[in-house]
């Protein structure tokens, strides 16, 4: 067996031997020879971060939530109508030069983002053309995504009136948390989200 150049426990999983592993590599820019530049905080985080409302915070309703209310924290009651699948969203993209094999590690804001196409080591601006970057899925970030449409419980429609409905994207362990036909207190951003692809062209 090869010796281990570093200390590895039972607890340490592939995360945590891959960050070590970058942490000896270490920073080393020269002019010609550029080694993996340091890793995003965003990587290196092992925790998420949630806001719990207090309780003399008044739950509101689907229907009372208006356009004055974007971008602030909101919490509103309903029943949950269709749960999606848990899918990974890419959170910090790792992307690898196949003529140097200089890595550049690229944070997703957002839910579509343009990967870097140009190497910008300096060994691959020595050379025409330059190195092409491919994503690598394992040295890459990705979290637990779900979406889960929430509509407004029946006492709270008025007579005469269709029942509104909000559109909630759940992160990390918060998925898997809700079933159809629950009623649910949720807490979060209130943010419009523009229509893409075919919804762009047929409503133009």
């Amino acid at each position: 067996m090869p010796r281990r150049i570093f200390g590895v426990s039972d607890e340490d999983d592939s995360f945590d031997v891959l960050m070590r592993q970058r942490d000896q590599i270490g920073v080393e820019i020269n002019e010609n020879i550029n080694v993996s530049p340091e890793l995003p905080d965003v990587l290196r985080r092992r925790f998420r971060v949630y806001f719990k409302p207090g309780t003399k915070i008044a739950v509101r309703t689907v229907r009372s939530i208006r356009a004055a209310d974007i971008g602030h924290l909101v919490t509103f009651t309903g029943v949950c109508t269709r749960v999606g699948d848990v899918k990974p969203l890419l959170e910090v993209a790792c992307l690898t030069c196949d003529c140097c094999g200089f890595e550049i590690y690229q944070e997703v804001i957002g839910d579509n983002f343009n990967p870097i196409n140009r190497c910008p080591s300096g060994a691959c601006s020595l050379r025409a053309p330059t190195g092409e970057l491919f994503l690598e899925t394992r040295a890459s970030k990705f979290i637990k995504f779900q979406e889960v449409k929430v509509q407004e419980r029946s006492e709270d429609v008025p007579v005469g009136h269709i029942p509104r409905s909000l559109t909630v994207q759940v992160k990390g362990g918060l998925t898997r948390t809700m079933r159809p036909g629950d009623v649910v207190d949720i807490t979060g951003i209130f943010l419009p989200k523009p229509s893409t692809g075919f919804k762009v062209r047929l409503f133009a």
